[in-house]
């Protein structure tokens, strides 16, 4: 599906442009242009090539194929970027990826799957075109990362409080299921933190670099992203030690526990290993023992066990050891 907006310079804004109106709008250069293609079909993928932008092979098998990290290169009349947003389900954090070609007074963005940002923005498109097309190319894309920044915070946050529910199970009842969850945190916070890693650099990029499509006004604003990005990079990285600190606690909490057992089996065994000595020395076929023909002998035998084992359980107790 391709929808396409064009921001006359009037005033005016014209939709679903045909592709020989898009090729005319690239021609004269003047307003702006935004062509957005979610989940294009072969024909209308083959736009992106000589067929209408003549866009670089490498950059359209890149729109094609996955990109498992977020980059910009700049082809001399246009950037093409790849960005990542997150997004939570119940299958854990799931990366979302926008492919985007920024020429001087066009935007041409590619996704498989609906964005919440490309959404956004065009409702806002239809509310207000001139805050939005008319305020130029560069900005029009400043629009659409700044609300795929603004969903880092989102899931962020939703990690966070993950992390700390986690923290509190594991001081108040650690499980297999409280380690399965840690697992799935560190999964997503690497996952996350290799994501912010480059999307930083990317954003510094656009903010720094001077990139002849963005102008020096847009720089700003792309700069605020910029902090942004920095501050969700270091509160991924805090919660990635968060939670590095929340498996060590659970293994030495287990740990702990597992040494609590092995205290009470093996005082268990050591108050019975006297006991077993004595039953085994009466069970010996020999003819004559002390209190074997007396006919109190087993009660007294037993009064002694019990004695034993009790007066090595209060020394263990004095001790300490249990």
């Amino acid at each position: 599906m391709i929808r396409s907006f064009l921001w006359t310079g009037n005033g005016n804004v014209r939709r679903d442009l045909a592709p020989d109106e898009i090729r005319s709008a690239l021609e004269a250069k003047k307003g702006v242009l935004w062509v957005d293609m979610e989940d294009p079909s072969p024909e209308e993928a083959a736009l992106l090539g000589a067929d209408l932008f003549n866009f670089h092979p490498l950059a359209i098998e890149d729109c094609l194929h996955a990109q498992s990290r977020p980059k910009v290169d700049d082809h001399e009349d246009y950037l093409f970027l790849v960005f990542h947003s997150w997004n939570r389900d119940d299958d854990g954090i799931r990366l979302e990826e926008l492919d985007v070609f920024l020429g001087r007074n066009y935007v041409v963005t590619y996704h498989v799957e609906p964005r919440r940002s490309v959404a956004a923005v065009m409702e806002k498109v239809e509310k207000d075109p001139r805050g939005t097309l008319g305020a130029g190319a560069d900005m029009l894309f400043h629009q659409i990362v700044d609300r795929m920044v603004d969903r880092y915070e989102l899931v962020v946050d939703d990690i966070d409080g993950r992390v700390d529910r986690v923290e509190d199970e594991i001081l108040e009842n650690p499980t297999e299921e409280t380690l399965r969850r840690i697992l799935e945190l560190k999964k997503d916070l690497q996952d996350l933190f290799r994501t912010i890693r480059h999307q930083r650099d990317v954003v510094n990029s656009l903010a720094r670099e001077g990139h002849p499509n963005i102008t020096k006004k847009s720089r700003q604003f792309f700069r605020d992203i910029y902090d942004h990005v920095v501050r969700v990079h270091d509160t991924v990285e805090g919660l990635r030690d968060a939670i590095g600190g929340a498996r060590d606690a659970y293994l030495s909490m287990v740990s702990n526990r597992m040494n609590e057992v092995m205290k009470g089996l093996s005082t268990v065994a050591t108050v019975i290993l006297p006991l077993t000595f004595v039953t085994g020395v009466y069970g010996m076929n020999f003819t004559y023992m002390p209190l074997l023909d007396h006919p109190g002998g087993f009660l007294i035998t037993c009064g002694l066990m019990v004695g034993l084992g009790v007066a090595m359980f209060l020394v263990f107790r004095r001790k300490g050891w249990i």
